[in-house]
């Protein structure tokens, strides 16, 4: 009889004023001490939204009014006293005022997903508001100092995180997580938050039964405005580690590597190659590194992995006649500086691609 009767009363009010009569009472429902009311919230998450509208190609007064009901219900009686329902009873209010189909559809779907087992928000507008209402309440807590330790998070950043990973993710949207940070308009170290989030990446994906060890030795390389494609990139990578080529430039990796981390007093500077110091040896596998770098570099240029990859495995052959034929620690000083330079650059060029040491653990 209660529930019937708090209904009837949020019925009245939105058939005679709107849903827009409860924006107001918004402003004495504090989210947090130091952030402000939810109205405060709503305005801030209609700012982000109009701006990420732009990516959606979607009417900016449409997400500006959509977003602008998404809190209402939280003051309305039914969620007052059934606070399960927010969100499912302001998308009904939105449908009996009138609204479109699409708007309704946001105000109950960006609370998606708010568990592993959820789905993803699915239409324009839905993501747009979900995205722009996670990254508002990541970012305003972060600032605060409100940050998960161990096993305690009490507002549930990683879930809220983990939602807007899986909302880019699964929808395959090319947006930017650095970008949506951006949107928000705070000003605040993000170099924390956006370790946080790379963290967060590993775990769902790690979760998806990729490699751990590949999903973190790419996720460390790349930016967050690679996220994406990184299951893509992580599926290649995993394809060619498993190959003969693959394998070939992890061992190539790994004779490299043991030499720099047991002479690291040769690599102190970077020698330039000198054609005069340079043996035959020496001017053969410099220009194999030289044409491979140009390879891989153009193919990461246009994110074109498995053609740089491929780069790499060409690049094996040499190597290892250059290490069986070569004495790299020779006894001329300036010789072996120059023979220690070539092998940090090739190194480099192979972590160009993903993190080999990563990849080499077990």
């Amino acid at each position: 009889k209660d529930a019937i009767f708090f209904y009837q009363n949020d019925l009245n009010l939105v058939k005679l004023h709107g849903m827009k009569a409860w924006n107001n009472k918004l402003k004495s429902v504090r989210f947090h001490e130091k952030l402000g009311s939810q109205y405060d919230r709503v305005e801030r998450i209609v700012k982000i939204a109009v701006l990420l509208a732009k990516q959606f190609e979607l009417e900016p007064d449409e997400v500006c009014n959509a977003a602008f009901l998404i809190k209402a219900d939280l003051v309305s009686n039914l969620v007052a006293e059934f606070p399960s329902l927010q969100g499912t009873m302001g998308a009904h209010y939105a449908e009996i005022e009138g609204c479109r189909e699409i708007v309704s559809d946001a105000i109950r779907d960006h609370y998606l997903p708010g568990s592993s087992k959820d789905v993803v928000p699915k239409q324009p507008l839905s993501i747009v508001l979900a995205l722009s209402d996670k990254i508002d309440y990541l970012t305003c807590l972060w600032r605060i100092g409100i940050k998960p330790t161990g096993n305690k998070d009490p507002f549930a950043l990683r879930r809220t995180s983990l939602g807007i990973i899986r909302i880019i993710i699964e929808n395959d949207l090319d947006i930017d997580l650095d970008y949506l940070i951006d949107l928000t308009e705070l000003n605040f170290n993000k170099a924390d938050l956006q370790l946080f989030l790379k963290e967060r990446v590993i775990y769902y994906l790690s979760e998806k039964n990729y490699q751990k060890k590949v999903v973190k030795a790419v996720v460390q390389q790349y930016k967050l405005d690679f996220l994406p494609i990184l299951p893509r990139v992580i599926a290649e990578i995993t394809e060619f580690i498993s190959t003969e080529a693959g394998a070939g430039v992890l061992t190539v990796y790994k004779r490299v590597s043991n030499f720099l981390s047991s002479n690291k007093e040769f690599l102190s500077f970077e020698k330039n190659f000198s054609k005069e110091l340079a043996t035959k040896a020496d001017k053969l596998a410099q220009e194999q590194l030289t044409l491979t770098k140009q390879k891989v570099e153009e193919n990461l240029q246009c994110k074109d992995y498995k053609t740089a990859l491929s780069a790499l495995g060409s690049m094996v052959g040499s190597v290892n006649q250059f290490l069986d034929n070569v004495q790299v620690n020779c006894e001329d000083n300036d010789l072996r500086r120059l023979r220690y330079s070539l092998l940090s650059q090739i190194r480099q060029t192979i972590d160009r691609v993903v993190a080999f040491s990563e990849l080499d653990k077990k």
